[in-house]
């Protein structure tokens, strides 16, 4: 672990999501049902203290600068990041590259990306519900957040994804 004045600190924590879906019908108890898969990921892309050409800092603006290091530390690491679906109801796990589950409370360190996969059963509300199978899609957003490790700032993102129960060319295999 590095030490860091609190006075160096002047990054803002950012982070990104990204979010896609495959609709499927499933056979359960004698009843045919939507099911929707879903996929994505939470990165972690706070801003990068850095030197410019012109000797002036990029983050924090205007700063005078030789090396990246006069401009403060880099990245934020984030703390407490979780991710929810509004569809699929508490909240999502999320596992590192490979599918390894994460501990809790998850931290990202700068530039480090987790992932999360799940499914849920659509209900009938919503937008994007038609009777007719062909036009019927399904969409949910998830929302991921997270707190700087050193102020406690929060940092938020969100992405959605529609899957369409009949996607354009049929159904990809699995």
């Amino acid at each position: 672990g590095k030490c860091f004045s609190p006075c160096t600190i002047d990054a803002d924590p950012a982070m990104h999501a990204t979010k896609s879906c495959v609709t499927a019908l499933l056979a359960e108890d004698n009843v045919v049902k939507v099911k929707v898969d879903y996929s994505g990921s939470v990165s972690n892309t706070s801003d990068a203290p850095h030197c410019q050409m012109d000797n002036t800092c990029a983050s924090p603006v205007g700063r005078s600068c030789t090396v990246d290091s006069d401009c403060g530390i880099a990245q934020v690491p984030l703390v407490n990041v979780v991710a929810v679906d509004n569809k699929a109801g508490p909240q999502i796990l999320l596992d590192a590259p490979g599918g390894t589950p994460l501990s809790t409370p998850v931290r990202l360190e700068p530039g480090e990306t987790a992932y999360f996969e799940g499914y849920y059963l659509p209900d009938g509300s919503g937008t994007g519900y038609s009777t007719c199978p062909s036009d019927a899609s399904f969409d949910d957003t998830v929302t991921a957040s997270g707190d700087d490790a050193i102020y406690g700032r929060s940092a938020t993102a969100m992405a959605t994804a529609d899957c369409k129960l009949c996607p354009p060319g049929g159904c990809p295999t699995p």
